[in-house]
């Protein structure tokens, strides 16, 4: 009995989305409405990506873990070699500090 009232919500469900990405197909094709959030949008461009993050390394008793971050120091003097300098950094999983 359940059954027959999953097959129409889903055949609705089906026909909902398929009209909506044939929209978003039509729209991307013309050009129209370019600041709409699309698949395309998030894969094909650099717009979405994040900044890389790492290296990451566990501690060996699982504890934590340790990686590199850019050193507050290096924001400190501009002209310093300490520019590029980076702080080794631990981080407890449980809470995130």
């Amino acid at each position: 009995m359940k059954t027959r009232s999953i097959i129409p919500g889903a055949c609705i469900v089906l026909m909902a989305a398929m009209t909506v990405l044939a929209v978003d197909n039509e729209q991307t094709e013309t050009g129209a409405d370019a600041g709409r959030l699309t698949l395309e949008r998030i894969i094909d461009s650099d717009e979405f990506d994040s900044k890389s993050y790492g290296p990451i390394r566990w501690l060996q008793d699982g504890s934590g873990y340790t990686t590199l971050e850019d050193s507050p120091a290096a924001d400190e003097d501009e002209n310093s070699d300490k520019k590029k300098a980076k702080d080794i950094v631990r981080y407890d999983p449980e809470s995130g500090q």
